[in-house]
């Protein structure tokens, strides 16, 4: 005769016992607010872009410049789009230089003299800024979100 041993679990118990744990995890569990990430993820790009910007002329005399549109920015080098930055969509580009872009000489300097550029999260009113020093040139961003 056959003796029956049954000490374990089927697959079917198994997978069962998996996702009503998984349903309970994903329900109890608080979620990540990634609104704030965004934005200084964002910021920080916009950041690097300006300093690459910068960088180029002063050590190769590329006459690059950013222009800020309220969605979105575009590198350009003389007239040619290098590269163009689509915010996400509760993100927009509150800015007060000339002609809306920024550009440097060969000494770091800004042409069109200095200013702060935010990026601001529409839908919880949160920026982020970057300023630009007109006499020096530095580019200054705090890491924190400003209400």
């Amino acid at each position: 005769m056959f003796k029956c041993n049954n000490k374990g679990l089927t697959l079917i118990e198994l997978i069962v016992v998996i996702g009503f744990l998984g349903l309970l995890l994903s329900i109890s569990l608080p979620k990540i607010e990634k609104s704030p990430y965004i934005l200084l993820y964002t910021t920080k790009t916009l950041r690097d872009d300006i300093r690459n910007i910068k960088y180029a002329a002063m050590t190769e005399g590329t006459g690059g410049r950013i222009v800020f549109d309220r969605y979105s920015y575009m590198i350009l080098e003389g007239e040619k789009i290098i590269k163009t930055v689509n915010l996400n969509k509760d993100l927009r580009i509150k800015q007060n230089f000339l002609k809306s872009s920024v550009g440097f000489d060969f000494k770091g300097t800004p042409i069109s003299g200095g200013g702060t550029v935010s990026i601001v999260d529409e839908s919880t009113k949160k920026y982020c800024k970057i300023t630009i020093v007109p006499a020096t040139g530095r580019i200054l961003m705090e890491n924190k979100i400003y209400k």
